[in-house]
């Protein structure tokens, strides 16, 4: 038995158009299934879900957001 808060969100608008997944930034948090949204007006983004400070992701695409995110960002700095 599915339970409704088990289901995906629905999009916001039926005729919001999808963002450019090559504009968008997420990360996931550690192994899991949940995907902050890093972009600063996600509350424009129908795939945008607000929880207290947090944003998540739940745009189809959100694994290519992801990868596309890692090869866009700086390298993390050498420990001494």
């Amino acid at each position: 038995m599915t339970r409704e808060h088990d289901l995906p969100p629905e999009p916001k608008s039926q005729t919001w158009l999808s963002p450019d997944i090559d504009f968008c930034r997420a990360r996931r948090f550690g192994h899991s299934d949940v995907v902050f949204c890093l972009m600063d007006d996600a509350e424009n983004c129908a795939f945008a879900i607000s929880s207290g400070q947090s944003v998540f992701c739940r745009h189809p695409e959100r694994d290519k957001i992801i990868a596309h995110t890692k090869t866009s960002l700086p390298p993390k700095p050498e420990k001494p």
